[in-house]
């Protein structure tokens, strides 16, 4: 019988989902980053979720948190996502806490009911004192790095801090993790160079904990929250007893640029054009991965009406690509060709 969980089986397995069901995850900031990655969880079937975060919903907000709404600004975060998961599953049990974590209030949560602490805070003190309070518990903690001030959505990486480049506060964390002992954390930075905020455009008054405030988007935030997501799952299966995630894909290698309806026009955006199948899984954190072939592909498609375009799989374009044409001018080029042809 199909379930809102039935896509998901089909790649991981039915262990695997129970698993899922039987853990229990804190995401601690529920903004950009970790509202997305709270959805990755809560889509997965995670079956408890304990939510931190003590502010309400802004409408500066609203360019890049999931949990922004007009019809939820003034919500308290934590309620809001609340609200969203019960959607999604009324059958997850979410404890969505109003409070900001600190010195004062970390005596306040056990951490030790958790499988796993995500850690999406975007302040320095309260990110070691949860990684130094998780290290003491015997917990588990991912750590997201910085996802403000920057474009590329795709230069997020998944590594130890100590490997961490780039992302000024990966930096900070890296000086002062070493100065603490706390050994190794894993966490989701980016090697893209910030980028500053434009001066003449900032009309945000800066809050106390920062000189400036930082700009953001729609895409790398949620980026940043998918990545971190994902390895939380891919986590709380190996801790389950998985001793290998294999991946498979039931498609070739996307390697380039599509300008017949599918978006892609930058063959450089694509991570099968400039990294090996072994890279990639490694990358993704996979122990493999495994794609269908282009032959394979062909065979399937032998029967279809119209044939089959193999071009983002290498397989060449079945018309002319004009060198300086975008994707839109490019599909304005076939459709008056068609216009011609029709008359």
């Amino acid at each position: 019988m199909p379930d809102q969980y039935t896509r998901t089986r089909a790649q991981l397995g039915t262990p695997a989902l129970d698993a899922l069901r039987k853990a229990h995850v804190a995401v601690f900031g529920i903004g950009g980053v970790g509202g997305q990655a709270v959805e990755v969880l809560a889509r997965s079937g995670v079956g408890e979720l304990s939510l931190f975060d003590s502010d309400v919903v802004a409408l500066s907000n609203l360019n890049r948190q999931l949990v922004a709404l007009h019809s939820t600004l003034g919500q308290y975060k934590v309620d809001a996502m609340a609200a969203r998961i019960a959607d999604i599953d009324p059958t997850i049990v979410v404890h969505a806490n109003r409070m900001f974590y600190n010195a004062e209030t970390a005596a306040d949560v056990d951490l030790t009911q958790f499988d796993y602490v995500l850690d999406c805070i975007d302040t320095v003190s309260a990110k070691l004192l949860l990684i130094r309070r998780c290290k003491e518990a015997g917990v588990s903690i991912l750590c997201s790095m910085g996802a403000a001030n920057k474009l590329d959505p795709t230069a997020f990486k998944v590594a130890d801090i100590e490997k961490t480049t780039v992302d000024p506060l990966a930096k900070v964390i890296r000086i002062e993790c070493r100065k603490r002992r706390l050994g190794k954390v894993k966490v989701v930075f980016s090697e893209e160079p910030p980028l500053p905020p434009l001066a003449d455009e900032t009309s945000e008054p800066p809050v106390a904990a920062r000189r400036t405030v930082p700009a953001s988007n729609a895409f790398v935030p949620a980026a940043c929250g998918l990545v971190c997501g994902s390895e939380v799952v891919k986590d709380l299966l190996r801790k389950a007893g998985a001793k290998e995630i294999h991946m498979r894909v039931s498609a070739p290698p996307f390697v380039s640029e599509c300008y017949y309806g599918t978006d892609i026009d930058d063959k450089n955006k694509l991570i099968a054009n400039h990294h090996t199948v072994e890279e990639i899984a490694e990358i993704i954190g996979v122990d493999s991965l495994g794609y269908l072939s282009l032959s394979d592909v062909v065979k399937l498609a032998d029967h279809t009406e119209s044939g089959f375009c193999t071009a983002c799989f290498g397989g060449g374009y079945p018309t002319s690509v004009p060198q300086d044409s975008n994707k839109d001018r490019f599909e304005c080029k076939i459709s008056e060709r068609e216009k011609q042809e029709s008359v």
